[in-house]
């Protein structure tokens, strides 16, 4: 209602109702609109709004307008899912358009945020800080901590993603601090705690990341759902790398025996393969190498990308560390349609665990197709060309660690 907007501005800017009222309204009329008992003129609202320090619009009642928002932020998030990210642009800022016509302080936050997340995926990270920053700094925002923690969380990424460590640090830490108050959902600050420690994983600092996933972790009770699960299994990978071990292979199993009981979908197979990440971790390579390959067939379907490439990268550090050539044959059979550098690593390690020269050089000529400049390509091609075949030399080079043909770090 209008009168209830008029006095809970009122009062957050600390006015009374003569104060507001002026020379040209009186006590009692403000009075008698914010109860309701009255519809205020168009012109006793133009001096209420003034005085407010808020558009005419913000206070008049206009559902088609709001209506029209909520078709346009739809339909952004349609066309953002269907990678036409101009065109979600186009209708955002139309939406934005209509809530700065409303007044509606509200609404530009949440599409300001919505703005600064499609400017991430368009890998537009300073007009994407731009935005969040404007969403952060719009009135009366804090009064929606949900809105808060979530611009506080994606402009952290987007500093980090930047380089910028201490912007984003600082934007991290106002979320999470947001997010512990007792008046949040513990789904959104299971949420906001484990972007945080995203962020620490990401520059390796696993410890840290350990402790906010634990803490994320105490906040989003482990119920088999997909959010928790994925909580788990972050922590089973920063356990592993700080070498807490028991508790991580408990976790492990306990998070592997809820994934088999869940419908298979991307989301699932997401978990499955960062599950298999820590599995290796673990030496629990076979574990970790059967379960990429559950759902590399189905993530090959789809078009390339990171997720893919993730996995790969997990199966072939699992055949890094166990020499098992067997693995490296089925994963090269199972990639026929794929093509990537790391197909190339594929190929330079069965070259260096080839039982002839000529079955040698046929995986070299893969492996030089895909990574023709590569330095760990010159090294198979200089052992390969001394004139006596030393079927020693190769695996050696293949164990290296500076040779990067399958280094720890694809895992990391």
């Amino acid at each position: 209602m209008v009168g209830d907007k008029i006095r809970d501005l009122r009062k957050k800017l600390g006015l009374t109702q003569e104060q507001l009222a002026g020379p040209e309204l009186t006590k009692s009329y403000v009075s008698q609109v914010e109860l309701g008992r009255i519809r205020p003129s168009r012109n006793a609202l133009k001096v209420m709004a003034q005085r407010l320090g808020k558009p005419l619009g913000y206070f008049l009642d206009n559902d088609d307008d709001l209506r029209t928002v909520d078709v346009l932020l739809k339909a952004a998030r349609a066309l953002w899912a269907s990678h036409r990210l101009d065109e979600a642009m186009v209708g955002l800022e139309e939406g934005q358009h209509l809530a700065e016509r409303m007044g509606r302080d509200d609404i530009l936050a949440t599409i300001a945020v919505e703005m600064g997340r499609l400017e991430m995926t368009r890998h537009r990270i300073p007009e994407a800080i731009e935005h969040l920053t404007q969403a952060l700094e719009t009135p009366g925002i804090q009064d929606q901590p949900e809105l808060v923690i979530d611009a506080a969380s994606v402009l952290g990424q987007a500093y980090a993603d930047a380089g910028v460590y201490h912007q984003a640090v600082a934007r991290f830490q106002h979320s999470v601090e947001i997010a512990r108050m007792e008046s949040v959902s513990d789904d959104l600050a299971a949420s906001a705690l484990c972007r945080y420690g995203d962020f620490w994983a990401s520059l390796g600092a696993w410890s840290s990341a350990a402790t906010l996933y634990q803490e994320s972790r105490e906040r989003q009770p482990d119920s088999g759902t997909p959010r928790s699960l994925a909580i788990a299994v972050r922590l089973v990978n920063a356990w592993a790398h700080i070498q807490r071990s028991p508790e991580a292979a408990r976790l492990a199993e306990d998070t592997a025996a809820r994934l088999d009981a869940l419908t298979w979908d991307r989301p699932h197979r997401r978990l499955e393969v960062d599950l298999a990440r820590g599995l290796v971790l673990l030496g629990r390579e076979a574990e970790g190498f059967e379960r990429v390959m559950q759902n590399l067939s189905e993530l090959v379907k789809d078009p390339p990308d990171s997720e893919l490439e993730q996995a790969v990268a997990i199966a072939l550090h699992a055949v890094w560390r166990t020499n098992r050539r067997d693995w490296a044959e089925e994963l090269w059979n199972r990639l026929s349609t794929w093509e990537n550098p790391l197909k190339g690593r594929l190929a330079l390690w069965l070259a260096c665990h080839a039982d002839t020269r000529r079955e040698a050089e046929d995986w070299l000529q893969q492996g030089r197709h895909r990574l023709p400049e590569d330095r760990d390509t010159r090294l198979v091609e200089s052992v390969l060309s001394r004139t006596v075949w030393d079927q020693t030399l190769l695996p050696q080079v293949a164990g290296t660690r500076d040779a990067g043909i399958c280094p720890p770090h694809f895992i990391s």
